[in-house]
């Protein structure tokens, strides 16, 4: 087991807070490369390359990833200090002030700004996952349970000329209705606003990696299991 950390955007952050989301999906970096064998090159974090059939891709790169079952990873999101006569992440960091921790994603206002996930401090993260399965698939292979657990909500409005063969009045579709019936798609949307137009169609190679929420730190996390 090991420790890492993660970045989660604002809305994924509050999607973890509500436990609506136990999943994310991350692109494979490399991808499998195809050689003119017919064989992908598979490489990553664990070292080497190796040649495999397409079909065996997913389970050979589960080995080359970073992040395994049973690992902790402690969640990094944009925050901020509300601080008595200090300024910097050292100062918040130091114990030397009186320091409120403040969240963006909770909608707090912060007058001086905000640092962003990847200057978080371990000791100011306040979720950790647990990695219960990983997986390593293409991305559309996403089920309607997969799309659930990645945390899309009905809080977005789509408006789908066809979907699954049904034809739909070219109108607002009931954001609720369509959400619960068809998943995939809100999650689709969501992909392709955050990777780019044409990010979903292009079924990259991406980790899949389920996990369990705990909303402590970490640190304090680690301290109760060996306590």
């Amino acid at each position: 087991m090991a420790d890492k950390s993660i970045l989660f955007s604002g809305p994924m952050v509050r999607a973890l807070l509500a436990g609506t989301k136990t999943q994310t999906r991350r692109i494979l970096k490399p991808q499998p490369e195809l050689q003119g064998n017919g064989l992908y090159h598979v490489s990553g974090a664990g070292g080497g390359i190796v040649n495999v059939a397409e079909s065996d891709i997913g389970a050979t790169a589960v080995d080359y990833l970073r992040i395994g079952v049973g690992d902790w990873l402690w969640v990094r999101e944009t925050w901020s200090a509300r601080m008595v006569h200090g300024w910097t992440i050292a100062d918040a960091r130091s114990g030397m002030y009186q320091t409120e921790l403040i969240y963006q994603a909770d909608g707090d206002k912060s007058i001086d700004g905000w640092w962003p996930s990847i200057h978080m401090p371990r000791e100011f993260s306040r979720l950790t996952l647990t990695v219960t399965e990983v997986r390593v698939e293409g991305l559309n292979e996403c089920t309607a349970d997969d799309a659930l657990g990645e945390g899309v909500s009905s809080t977005s409005h789509w408006r789908p000329k066809d979907v699954e063969g049904k034809r739909f009045e070219d109108k607002w579709w009931d954001d609720f209705t369509f959400w619960s019936e068809y998943p995939q798609i809100a999650y689709r949307e969501l992909w392709d606003t955050i990777n780019g137009p044409g990010s979903w169609d292009a079924n990259p190679w991406v980790a899949a990696y389920t996990f369990t929420v705990e909303r402590r730190n970490i640190d304090q996390l680690a301290s109760e299991s060996n306590g």
